[in-house]
């Protein structure tokens, strides 16, 4: 959705409409003033709902005749597509994971291409038989604006934890096992807010009001994001593409635990990517054993757990509670390593923001628009 609205503002600026058509989970995303006109077509879990989609989508092609229909990957994304081409439509997608989806495969085998999100995609698919193009993800220019983040003034660490709905209840309790790790006078130095589930706020409440932080605020949904990325020194998240682009454009360092259950395992190849680049610490929420090597060495490395860090006093320490308590989770020793590491190793943090920084693409939403474009000048345009 935010890839899309990202998109949309990009587009009106340059005096275009934009129609979007989504579903009932995707509308409570919708911000006012964005879109000229929503089309919600309700719940299409069901095969009567995916019926009611084809059906608003001839309808759209039929009463709109949009210049240009867009996806953004799904279903809801095909089915109108699929309608653009039976009307003559210029269409086309938009994949911001690293790893094309289904849905996108096929929209891409009819057009001939398909955008993406990530650089490394292209080298990846390079035998597929249609043409991969790099756009980079687009990303709602409130994220580009948030200040570099800035050296600790009062000694106090700000950590935002954007659990979502998506295996909500692993982030309390890694979170609640990760803090128990650290001595109190360094619980006393971190602040968290905690994005999570509404009927889990009173339950992740109780967890830090036991804690002793230097504050703590927990919400079931955070509207202007954004605000809180500004806030933060590090930030533990899921690792949805929208989400990494978002982190990246506002430089901030994160720890990412891809949603084990994600199509194809998507989640871990987009943080991967971030990882690899120096700008991001990754687990695996499976990973709980350490039986992963590959990625426990890899974390292990870039959380400062590793030789040189065991020999540092705070880092020694933490070994040795986790070592006094074994049924610590492995995701959430590597969560306290990265909390000391902000704690007492701040340039770190500086330098992996700066690196996130670094690779993110501002032009992506130009760089998409020409390449939704390159054929001919547009003048209305209708996003999924």
């Amino acid at each position: 959705m935010f890839p899309a609205q990202a998109m949309a503002e990009f587009i009106k600026c340059r005096g275009h409409r934009v129609t979007l058509m989504t579903d009932d989970r995707g509308v409570r995303f919708v911000e006012d003033n964005v879109y000229d006109d929503v089309l919600n077509v309700g719940d299409i879990s069901s095969f009567l709902g995916v019926i009611r989609l084809l059906k608003e989508s001839l309808k759209m092609a039929v009463s709109n005749r949009p210049d240009v229909v867009w996806g953004f990957g799904g279903k809801i994304s095909a089915v109108p597509i699929v309608a653009a081409r039976i009307f003559g439509i210029k269409f086309g997608a938009h994949q911001s994971d690293f790893i094309i989806g289904r849905a996108n495969r096929a929209i891409a085998r009819i057009c001939g291409s398909l955008a993406v999100g990530y650089r490394e995609s292209v080298e990846h698919y390079k035998e597929c038989k249609f043409r991969i193009v790099y756009t980079g993800t687009p990303v709602r220019k409130c994220f580009w604006s948030i200040p570099r983040v800035k050296r600790l003034s009062d000694d106090v660490i700000n950590v935002l934890v954007t659990g979502g709905s998506q295996g909500a209840k692993f982030w309390q309790n890694a979170m609640r096992e990760a803090l128990l790790l650290l001595s109190n006078s360094e619980r006393r130095r971190i602040a968290v807010t905690h994005q999570c589930r509404c009927d889990q706020v009173a339950e992740v409440r109780e967890i830090y009001e036991k804690m002793g932080l230097a504050g703590f605020f927990v919400t079931g949904f955070i509207r202007d994001m954004a605000s809180e990325f500004a806030k933060s020194h590090v930030i533990f998240s899921r690792a949805g593409a929208s989400t990494i682009s978002e982190i990246m454009a506002s430089g901030r360092a994160a720890f990412f635990v891809p949603y084990p259950f994600a199509a194809d395992n998507h989640q871990y190849f987009n943080a991967k990517v971030i990882v690899d680049a120096g700008a991001a610490w990754m687990c695996c929420e499976k990973d709980t054993d350490g039986s992963d090597f590959g990625v426990r060495n890899e974390a292990m490395r870039l959380s400062g757990a590793g030789c040189d860090a065991v020999n540092n006093f705070h880092q020694r320490a933490l070994l040795e509670r986790e070592n006094q308590n074994d049924q610590i989770s492995y995701c959430a020793s590597q969560m306290a390593r990265v909390l000391t590491t902000c704690l007492y190793e701040f340039d770190e943090v500086i330098a992996m923001s700066d690196n996130a920084k670094s690779i993110a693409c501002e032009s992506s939403a130009e760089l998409l628009f020409s390449f939704m474009t390159e054929y001919e000048s547009k003048t209305n345009v209708s996003e999924k």
